[in-house]
């Protein structure tokens, strides 16, 4: 009896430390990775780099607008995104 309770102690412990890294990883493929700033044409520009795998490079036509509402940080779970 004393061996079950224990096995089933250890089966929990590792079930809630692989579920607690499987989150952490998650979390940081989603983190800003940098963020550039620079001045082209008297105008300040900037873009920052999110997730990592394969490239994505999102454009948007206003030099004032950032139109993405959130979009990067779903494409940054699998991707290495540009924006």
């Amino acid at each position: 009896m004393e061996k079950l309770v224990f096995l089933l102690i250890l089966i929990a412990a590792v079930i809630i430390t692989v579920k607690f890294f499987e989150k952490k990883s998650f979390t940081a493929r989603h983190q800003l990775l940098y963020q550039e700033t620079y001045q082209f044409m008297d105008k300040i520009m900037s873009y920052k780099v999110l997730g990592g795998g394969q490239p994505v490079i999102l454009l948007h036509g206003s030099m004032t607008s950032t139109p993405w509402n959130g979009f990067e940080a779903k494409l940054s779970q699998d991707f290495k995104v540009y924006v």
